[in-house]
């Protein structure tokens, strides 16, 4: 008599949740609660055949999802990869990065400069990172900003200076110490970590 008492409510429980119309909807269940929308037994009234799929939207019974990310065929891919997770730091000391990430701010560039044009003179060179082109081979120039400055002797000099990642150009000035002579202006683009600057 046990035994008929316990298989009584389970044959209930399949007869309540097997069947179906035979009509070929696919039935999605929600992957989380559902908080106050509709139901796929009412709700609104819906009678089109469809169903709230709870996670990709509707599906119809002519065997295809009308979500995005829906397989043609009525297929659901219940294996889909998850959202990566991003974990949130609360202080940099728990901040990671990749073993490749180059947290410098700052590189040494190498300078080579043989200028033809003052051969036999002295001068002195300056290279600034704090400008402003005004005009045909004219600039305006802030002389305080300046990276390196010293001497240049027939054109030549070969050194270097540190440039920050902010820079993505400097400008060289030549001051010949003969007055009568004009400064000669060049101005270099930059990359970041860029390895030199040459003026021939």
């Amino acid at each position: 008599m046990k035994k008929y008492i316990a298989t009584f409510p389970l044959v209930l429980l399949l007869t309540a949740c097997g069947g179906g119309g035979g009509d070929g909807q696919l039935i999605l269940a929600p992957s989380q609660p559902d908080t106050g929308g509709d139901t796929a037994s009412g709700g609104d009234g819906n009678t089109d055949g469809t169903v709230d799929g709870g996670v990709g939207g509707t599906v119809d019974g002519s065997g295809g999802a009308d979500t995005d990310g829906g397989a043609d065929g009525g297929l659901v891919d219940e294996q889909a990869a998850p959202e990566p997770y991003v974990a949130e730091a609360s202080a940099s000391s728990e901040l990671t990065s990749d073993d490749h990430f180059d947290f410098s701010t700052r590189w040494d560039m190498n300078i080579d400069f043989d200028i033809e044009a003052a051969t036999g003179t002295t001068g002195f060179l300056s290279i600034c990172t704090e400008f402003e082109f005004d005009g045909e081979d004219a600039y305006g120039v802030n002389f305080d900003k300046c990276a390196l400055r010293t001497s240049i002797v027939d054109g030549i000099y070969n050194g270097s200076m540190a440039v920050t990642n902010d820079i993505s150009s400097v400008l060289a000035v030549i001051w010949f110490a003969d007055e009568s002579g004009a400064p000669v202006y060049n101005e270099f683009e930059l990359v970041n970590g860029q390895e030199s600057i040459q003026w021939r």
